[in-house]
């Protein structure tokens, strides 16, 4: 493990600074996400409940279900199998679906009382799914023994617990906003890596013909809204926060300057126009590997992606050199990011195999399989037990820059980047498009966000 990654003890106790945290990451939709077809350990349990063959004593044993917008394809049926070495008598039927759909399918089958026995899950998402959540501590301690919260780093198992509640295992700690940069493309077109929010607005300019200076994926509502309270809490860092706990106001000072620093931005081309009809995936992702633009802006959990090439076999940019910095805000040259828990697993309460369910969530959260995932990832672990080497990465502008996610994360985080709040980060995205389309000014903006907090108390 290399001295950056060493950061990680830092980056705990920043984390125990901010108390709760009540968001997480993947409102961006993750990469390699289409939907799979149930696991061969699936099918091999359906041959188990047949009664196929030698296997029919395990006719009985438990089946389980479990349904994600991640892990990647590529990875689910090795974290599978490393779970299956450890519990052959246990079928785990898996299904990784598009972001939106699985959103969909979840919210369905839960209210119905139905849905799978595990499920992926985000601090973003809480607020909404927890009363379908199984709580966990007792249940970890009875499967995993009494000092099952040592498989965890203390303080971001901590961090994961809700108004005392634990209902997600949490896997990786990411954060927001990182730009993730083409520097061989950048040599091409006679560009260097911009050093602080001027440079990077005059480099914008410079960049003529087809190239898109940098993309962003300002279509979904939501991600345009983490884009602006990342501009708040540079004004104020750890004011949406407060805003969210009732301590502050949405219509305070940095509220009305996030709106006009988002203006700057947009007015000086670092976020084009046009960047408000590109997804912040499908379209982003595949304009950035199609060398359309030389940067990205977007979240850590892209490390995996991009400086690690894990999802960029076969693409244009497969042999570039990538590198990452964190986004100069207009006021900050020096930002402060944003950032929690990025991906968990939750456990039905409606399961009916709910200690089957905690072997699995433990293997995937702090086991083998979690290592196998977060080598595809490259986020920053959870586990106690797991560590990433970055010795392996395929440039050395990966290897000069990765340690950039684990530093700002340790020493410039500003707290979580929505408000917790489903009500508020929806009107947030709502009130921040209408405030682009010239629909609304910023103190008008402003109100209605408070408008929303309050009518959700």
């Amino acid at each position: 493990m290399t001295r950056n990654w060493r950061k990680l003890c830092s980056l705990l106790l920043v984390v125990a600074m901010m108390g709760t945290i009540l968001s997480g990451c993947g409102s961006e939709k993750e990469q390699g996400a289409d939907t799979a077809e149930p696991s061969a350990a699936a099918e091999t349990q359906q041959k188990q409940e047949a009664g196929d063959g030698e296997n029919s004593s395990l006719a009985d044993a438990a089946s389980l279900s479990f349904w994600g917008w991640i892990p990647y394809n590529n990875v689910i049926e090795p974290m599978t199998a490393a779970f299956q070495e450890e519990h052959p008598d246990i079928g785990v039927d898996v299904q990784i679906m598009d972001w939106a759909a699985y959103w969909d399918k979840l919210t369905l089958d839960l209210a119905n009382g139905e849905g799978p026995d595990v499920f992926a899950m985000n601090l973003d998402n809480y607020e909404k799914y927890k009363d379908y959540m199984e709580p966990l501590d007792e249940l970890a301690a009875q499967v995993n023994g009494d000092d099952w919260k040592t498989l965890f780093n203390g303080k971001m198992l901590e961090s994961t617990y809700v108004e005392e509640d634990l209902k997600i295992f949490p896997v990786d700690f990411g954060g927001q906003w990182y730009v993730f940069y083409n520097k061989t493309l950048l040599e091409e077109l006679g560009q260097s890596v911009p050093n602080g929010y001027q440079a990077f607005a005059d480099y914008a300019k410079a960049v003529e013909n087809d190239t898109i200076p940098m993309i962003f994926g300002g279509k979904e509502a939501l991600n345009v809204a983490y884009l602006y309270l990342w501009l708040v809490n540079n004004q104020n860092p750890g004011i949406v926060a407060k805003a969210a706990a009732g301590e502050a106001s949405f219509e305070d000072e940095a509220f009305i300057k996030g709106f006009e620093d988002l203006r700057k931005m947009i007015d000086d081309g670092v976020i084009p126009e046009n960047s408000f009809g590109i997804d912040p995936t499908t379209d982003a992702d595949s304009l950035f590997k199609e060398r359309k633009s030389p940067m990205i802006l977007t979240g850590a959990w892209q490390a995996g992606a991009y400086l690690a090439g894990t999802q960029l076999t076969d693409s244009k940019i497969a042999n570039d050199e990538i590198g990452v910095f964190a986004m100069p805000a207009p006021m900050n040259d020096n930002p402060y990011v944003v950032g929690s828990i990025d991906h968990g697993w939750a456990i039905n309460k409606n399961s009916k195999n709910k200690e089957a369910a905690m072997k699995l969530i433990t293997e995937w959260a702090a086991g083998d399989a979690a290592q196998i995932w977060l080598e595809e990832l490259y986020g920053i672990p959870c586990a106690a037990g797991i560590t990433l080497d970055t010795t392996d990465l395929p440039s050395q502008e990966a290897k000069d820059t990765i340690g950039v996610i684990s530093a700002t994360l340790s020493d410039q985080l500003a707290g979580p980047r929505s408000t917790g709040n489903a009500a508020v980060d929806n009107k947030t995205g709502e009130v921040v498009q209408a405030f682009v389309q010239g629909m609304l000014d910023a103190k008008d903006a402003a109100a209605q966000m408070q408008q929303a907090y309050e009518a959700s108390k």
